[in-house]
């Protein structure tokens, strides 16, 4: 016998139902206005373009120095927190290496910074260390700064956070000196800003 009344089971499928017949209408619209669009290129961001902007010069080497520690190109860059210098040595002689400075000036060289690395008496090189040039003793800085030769290729790097002042314009040189008194002396960067961001 009929109650006139719909079980429980009976409400809950009828809303289900009608919410599917809807879904598939609303996809039907969608398909029939944006079928033949394709999607939207994504674009790129103030911070991607900034990471590809980092400011950079390329160095020449001096044309004199002697072949074992002559420089071919170097490359220095400026990034948000570091700064780096790769340079290709083609007939550099380890054995005949003995110091490696990355000079890098501030107000126009009035503040002079300077990274540098010897071989010990064992012939390996020391942890890069940072000093801040002076007219007496030069003031050393705690810094983690790197150096590495592989094959003909001399890498630094320099976290700017060891810097006083790390917001300031740097211009960079590198120099190197072998075991006989030979120098080499790249030219001078230009002056290089922090990326903007």
């Amino acid at each position: 016998m009929s109650t006139g009344t719909t079980s429980g089971r009976n409400r809950l499928v009828v809303p289900a139902a009608a919410g599917a017949i809807l879904l598939v209408v609303i996809v039907g619209i969608l398909l029939v206005r944006g079928g033949d669009e394709a999607p939207a290129e994504p674009k790129a961001t103030k911070a991607t373009t900034a990471a590809t902007k980092a400011p950079q010069d390329k160095l020449t080497g001096s044309g004199d120095a002697p072949d074992a520690i002559a420089v071919k190109t170097a490359t220095v860059a400026r990034g948000a927190t570091v700064f780096e210098l790769g340079a290709e040595l083609p007939d550099i002689d380890i054995k005949k290496v003995d110091s490696v400075n990355l000079m890098l000036g501030q107000d126009g060289g009035k503040i002079l910074w300077r990274v540098t690395t010897f071989q010990d008496a064992r012939g390996g090189f020391i942890i890069p260390q940072l000093y801040l040039v002076k007219d007496g003793d030069d003031e050393q800085f705690a810094c983690s700064a790197g150096m590495r030769i592989r094959g003909s290729q001399l890498r630094m790097s320099v976290p700017l956070a060891c810097l006083d002042n790390p917001e300031k314009p740097l211009r960079a040189r590198l120099e190197i000196t072998d075991r006989d008194g030979g120098e080499e002396k790249t030219s001078t960067s230009r002056t290089l800003s922090a990326p903007k961001p």
